[in-house]
């Protein structure tokens, strides 16, 4: 176990490029708080409206990448505290050791399947919420594929396509990622 506080981890957030990691979330922090002020301050019903859409994206990001499971800033950070630099991969992967009723590895703390366990179903959620609130901000764009004009369906296609697929790919990854572990191995059986 390291022996730094949590604050500190944070503040160090990832010993490889944590300067590069507290850049992206000022500079998200920065331009959420101009959205809401232009939101708040400004005047055209549009300009307020993707204001304020774009800034509850950007809250929800920030949040996102605070969150410990998934392999962003606060997982380095986490990592960073525990002093577990393969903090993810070895939680997957003891995750599908405890899922085959395998036995742990010499070492292996207990709780490395329950972080790989609430990891997954964390990034199946926040997959899941972040559809949620993608869908509040651009429901209007989805519903333009099917009543408006051709640019409007263009708008739509660009905006709403790659968003879906991403969504179905990381899904489909997440689950992948624990069934079909390819460093797995039978148990070993001893001969009589």
């Amino acid at each position: 176990m390291a022996t730094t506080g949590a604050l500190e981890a944070i503040a160090r957030c990832g010993r490889r490029d944590g300067g590069v990691r507290r850049g992206g979330l000022a500079v998200d922090a920065v331009t959420v708080s101009l959205l809401a002020i232009v939101a708040h301050l400004w005047a055209p019903v549009l300009v307020v409206a993707v204001a304020w859409r774009l800034a509850v994206v950007g809250v929800v990001d920030i949040v996102t990448n605070l969150l410990p499971i998934l392999e962003v800033d606060g997982h380095w950070a986490l990592s960073d505290y525990l002093d577990e630099p393969e903090l993810s991969p070895r939680a997957r992967t003891a995750l599908g050791r405890f899922l085959r009723r395998r036995p742990r590895e010499d070492g292996e703390p207990r709780w490395l399947a329950v972080y790989g366990a609430v990891s997954l179903a964390g990034g199946i959620g926040l997959l899941v919420g972040g559809a949620l609130v993608w869908w509040a901000v651009a429901h209007d764009l989805v519903a333009a594929l099917f009543t408006g004009n051709v640019t409007d369906i263009v708008v739509g296609v660009i905006v709403v396509g790659p968003v879906v697929l991403g969504l179905l790919v990381s899904s489909l990854g997440l689950v992948l990622e624990v069934l079909l572990d390819p460093t797995r191995s039978e148990p070993k059986v001893k001969g009589p």
